[in-house]
């Protein structure tokens, strides 16, 4: 049997769903939106209903902003 070995980079920070909004100057109902898509869609938070709030590993963002960052769409 083949051992699987899983490698997980430890979160460096947290960001809430209004911190998002002001880093990608939307609303927050937008965040929720983009999360929906089917091509591309942003990163699920780590942390939900944390007090009143998601969430989101900051490494999880920065991955998909590098990758799929919104061009207008």
């Amino acid at each position: 049997m083949e051992k699987v070995v899983l490698r997980v980079e430890p979160v460096t920070r947290y960001l809430t769903t209004a911190e998002l909004a002001d880093r990608f100057r939307c609303s927050n109902r937008t965040i929720y939106r983009w999360m929906k898509r089917e091509k591309n869609p942003f990163p699920k938070p780590r942390l939900q209903h944390c007090g009143s709030s998601n969430r989101w590993a900051e490494n999880d963002v920065l991955a998909w902003e590098n990758k799929f960052a919104p061009t207008g769409q």
